[in-house]
């Protein structure tokens, strides 16, 4: 094992800048710290993974609940970084 790394991710941290902060931006976001993580994984590296603090830490939960699944789905296809 080379060390531990802890990784937030979510939220603020998968909009890169105001020009990409749509859902399909933020999925691209994902795939590319998730390349990260993967090779740091190849190296020896214990990953731990847990969400940012938005809106579930804030009390969004309803926000979250409201979401019409059938608009998001399409962006959320397996990843596959190995």
């Amino acid at each position: 094992m080379v060390g531990v790394a802890v990784f937030a991710a979510g939220g603020n941290s998968l909009i890169k800048d105001d020009r990409h902060k749509s859902i399909p931006n933020q999925y691209l976001a994902a795939v590319e710290t998730c390349k990260h993580i993967g090779a740091m994984v190849e190296q020896g590296w214990e990953i731990v993974l847990t969400h940012g603090n938005g809106l579930g830490a804030n009390g969004g939960c309803e926000y979250c609940s409201n979401v019409d699944p059938s608009r998001t789905e399409k962006y959320h296809p397996a990843l596959d970084i190995y």
